[in-house]
């Protein structure tokens, strides 16, 4: 079993943001750039993500899940910036429709309104009525169509992300071909990272609904909501990377006997024709041996002065 879905390696990836030697501070850090967030759009958001990529490759790299330092703050706003510019490529084409239809029906809802305003007949509102109708029909359908589109770029998005990080170039994040080699190598502990993933949006998502069901608790919830975000950030780059090195580490196994294969088929098929061109002629028929008998032999002659009978 790999390492990436294996019950030990699951335990050590849900404990290790609180095991970490000096984990306070570097939570403590993460958590207020996140806090800051809801204040200076942008900016704190793209050193957390800076922070969530420098984990995962060190994850990717070999290295145990930790919580690393806080320095080189340069290179954090460079991956960070770079880690958001994929993933609004990724989910672009969900946004784009989804405000389209949006816009759409907020178009023909306040244009029909001022023209019905200016034009108080029964056929306007009639077309006015016809119109938005036909307005809300799309938005549902961009909806729909936003939301398929927003889980077909969500669901390839951390190993196009985990591709990026172990590369460090931003063309890397769109390589499918790629990246889709390393996932397909260990694909259940890419499937195991999204199913520890989606465990943890279902929690926070239950713990949320618990904090909005009374006044007090609701008071509090841009406190939880901060720590709770950055936890499961910092839990998927580990569990994402793990699944890439897994992955990466297989492909690497398999490369060798794959090229020994390939070499070998092609030394047999190159081998082929020159076999049957230095083949050995086939030896040439052994000359029939010709026996005489004796009775066809003439006679010896008589040695001079023997007498003849």
């Amino acid at each position: 079993m790999p390492d990436s879905v294996s019950v030990s390696s699951l335990r050590t990836l849900l404990k290790f943001p609180f095991s970490t030697p000096g984990w306070t501070n570097r939570f403590l850090v993460g958590t207020a750039l996140l806090w800051a967030g809801m204040f200076v759009p942008i900016i704190p958001i793209v050193f957390v993500a800076g922070y969530v990529v420098r984990v995962a490759r060190r994850v990717i790299q070999g290295e145990p899940p930790a919580l690393a330092d806080w320095n080189d703050w340069n290179q954090l706003a460079l991956d960070g910036l770079r880690a958001m510019v994929i993933g609004l490529a990724y989910m672009a084409p969900s946004f784009i429709v989804m405000m389209g239809g949006l816009l759409l029906y907020m178009g023909v809802w306040f244009g029909g309104v001022f023209a019905v305003a200016g034009n108080q007949t029964e056929s306007a509102g009639a077309t006015f009525f016809a119109l938005l109708l036909v307005a809300m029909a799309i938005l549902f359908l961009s909806m729909f169509a936003g939301w398929l589109l927003w889980a077909l770029g969500l669901t390839p998005l951390p190993a196009a992300l985990m591709h990026f990080a172990a590369q460090d170039r931003l063309g890397a994040a769109f390589q499918p071909g790629k990246w889709w080699e390393v996932v397909r190598a260990d694909k259940w502990g890419y499937l195991a990272a999204w199913v520890i993933m989606l465990g943890l949006w279902g929690l926070m998502g239950i713990l949320i609904m618990v904090l909005y069901s009374t006044l007090i608790l609701c008071a509090i919830l841009p406190f939880i909501t901060a720590p709770l975000s950055l936890y499961m950030l910092l839990v998927g780059a580990a569990a994402f990377g793990q699944a890439y090195r897994d992955g990466a580490a297989q492909l690497a196994q398999k490369a060798p006997a794959a090229a020994v294969a390939s070499a070998a088929a092609a030394a047999s098929t190159e081998a082929g024709p020159l076999a049957e061109l230095s083949a050995p002629p086939a030896e040439a028929a052994a000359p029939t041996k010709v026996e005489h008998s004796p009775a066809a032999e003439p006679p010896a002659e008589a040695a001079p002065g023997m007498d003849q009978p």
